[in-house]
This record gives C-alpha cells, structure tokens and sequence, in this order.
C-alpha cells in the first residue's frame, strides 16, 4: 500500500472515532451526598419549666438540647443542660454544662477509640467552671436494632477555675452508656460515668443519668422526656455540694 492510501485509511479512521465520540451522550458525574461537619445531625431540643405560689414561691427552669452524628469511620454527640430555679425570689440552682465526644471506629472490629470534652458551670459550688478533657479505648458490648451497650476507659486532665485551686490534675474515667428501645414509642437511656483521681485516689467524680422518653405526636416529632441526673465530688469542700440530683420532666422536639 502506497503512503498516499496509508494516510487516506489514517485519516478515515480518525474521522470515524471523532463522530463516534460526539454521537456518545455525556455521563453526569455522580454527586455525592454531602458529609460535612454540620451535616447528618439528628438530636432533641427540650424544655421543662414548671413552679408553685402560695406558701412558697418556686421556679424551676431546665432547658436541654442533644445531638448525634454517625459515618463509617465516626461516632460524634453532644449534650447540652441548663437548670435554673428560684425559692421565695432567691435564686437555689444556676448551673449548665456541655459535653462533646467523638468515637473513632476501627475496621471490622468492637473496639474503638475516643476523646472527651466537658465544660460545667455552677454558681453553688466552691469554683465558677470545670473543664475536663479525656482520651482513651473503649468496646462495644451490645448493638442491635433494640440495644446498645457500650464501655470506655481513659485519661485525662481536669482544671477549675474560680476557686482555691486552678491547677491541672490528672484523672482518669470510667463510662458506660446504654440504650433499649422498649416499644415502638418508648425507650430508656442510662450513662454512668466515674472520675478518679490519679493523685488522690480518695478523691472522685461520679456522674449518672436515666432518661425515659416516650413519643407524643410523631407528626412534630414531639416526645415526653423524663428522668434523673445525679453528680457526686468527694473533694467539694462543703458538705451539701458533694451531692447534687436532678429530677426532670420536660417535652422534646426531635431535629
């Protein structure tokens, strides 16, 4: 075959794969669904406010909001409380804290890895806030469409500021948290979390709470919450401020 007709193939060939190729409808490119930060939240926003007249005045005001995020490789909530109560026009409780803690999942396995933040804020305590930042391993015991047990271990520093002592102290913690659904409406929620000391060990921080919350009107997404929360610190230097619960009734709004 002579050049001539070598180049007259060539050059038919490429005109072929150009039509073939304009002819071919374009495929969109799959959007992703978006992961960012504040994406893929769900949580609840609860009030409760509730008092009395008569012999004795009473206020009582708490105010919660939660939230909870789940990917592949994350396990991220938040809780929120503020309480606020009133007794013959002088103020008995001020008080709120926040939490934020991440689970870091590991590849086809129970066990995990987190870290913790807590802000509290208490206008009866012997300090003005606490923060306490902790890190450690922890497994899952339980987890299906019913129930979830699981269970943390770590350490930590904890610091106040506003009272007789604003050092850093090592501390370690001891958690668990659990859910069960119990119908298709209701279900229990309980975290105990335990602070020792690592320079005292006679010194500790407990935390516990139960939540019972059962769904009032699915077409708002509106629930009854109701429950207890209880701290301990053996090293509050007042009797009273050693123990401290919480009683709570309070409606829901699901986000």
């Amino acid at each position: 075959m002579s050049r001539k007709m070598c180049a007259f193939v060539a050059g038919l060939a490429v005109c072929g794969l150009v039509q073939a190729q304009d002819g071919e409808e374009e495929t969109p490119l799959p959007v992703e669904a978006e992961t960012g930060l504040f994406s893929e939240w769900t949580g609840n926003i609860a009030f409760g406010l509730y008092g009395s007249s008569g012999n004795t005045e009473r206020v009582n005001l708490r105010g919660e909001v939660d939230g909870t995020r789940e990917t592949d490789k994350n396990l991220s909530r938040f809780l929120g409380t503020y309480s606020y109560a009133k007794d013959d026009g002088e103020e008995s409780e001020n008080k709120g804290q926040f939490l934020a803690e991440n689970d870091f999942k590991l590849e086809d396995s129970k066990w995990f890895l987190f870290a913790r933040g807590q802000l509290e804020a208490d206008n009866f305590q012997d300090w003005d806030e606490r923060l306490s930042i902790f890190a450690g391993p922890g497994y899952v015991f339980v987890d299906n469409e019913k129930t979830n047990v699981t269970g943390k271990v770590g350490i930590g520093a904890v610091r106040e500021f506003g009272g007789m002592d604003d050092d850093w102290r090592a501390e370690a913690i001891i958690s668990a948290n659990a859910s069960h659904q119990l119908t298709e409406r209701q279900k229990i929620l309980g975290e105990v979390d335990i602070y020792p000391s690592l320079e005292d060990i006679s010194d500790y921080r407990t935390r516990e709470r139960l939540v019972w919350e059962v769904l009032v009107d699915p077409e708002v997404n509106m629930s009854l919450r109701a429950g207890l929360e209880h701290r301990y610190d053996s090293s509050a230097e007042s009797p009273t401020n050693k123990s401290d619960v919480d009683y709570f009734v309070m409606l829901t709004w699901s986000y």
